[in-house]
Parts: structure tokens; sequence; C-alpha cells
């Protein structure tokens, strides 16, 4: 698995004040869902089965699969 380096960041304030950062994954043709979601010092990283054909939408559905986790998990995602 190859890490891109091109790195795109969403610094979102959302109603909670969380950080998103999305960082997707290069896979052979696609980009597979990653990034990191942060609040008050505390970090949580994801990596998901989700895959895009492009960067773009790597980005794109990063940050869809980063809210969709803020909210069902709100700052429990942090325990």
């Amino acid at each position: 698995m190859n890490i891109i380096s091109y790195l795109l960041i969403y610094d979102l304030c959302l109603d909670n004040e969380f950080s998103i950062e999305t960082q997707p994954l290069k896979e052979g043709g696609s980009f597979r869902v990653q990034g990191w979601i942060r609040k008050d010092g505390k970090e949580h990283h994801f990596i998901r089965a989700d895959q895009s054909h492009s960067i773009e939408g790597g980005h794109e559905l990063s940050l869809f699969k980063a809210k969709q986790c803020i909210d069902q998990m709100g700052v429990t995602l942090f325990k």
C-alpha cells in the first residue's frame, strides 16, 4: 500500500468543533478512504473499505465518511 504524496486538508468547524483531515490511500488505480478526526488535542485515524477512482473523489468520500462517523459517534469516537 502506497500513500499518495498529494495531501488535501479539510479543516472544518462543525457543530462540535471537530477538525477533519483527508488523505486517501492510492491502491492500484483507486483511492481508499482515509483520514483523521481531531478535537481538543485528541485524534482518531480511520481507514475504510470504500474506494474512488479519482483523488478528488477519494477526498470527498473520506470527508463524507468522517462526517458520518462524527454524527454517529460524537466525542465517544475518541474512547
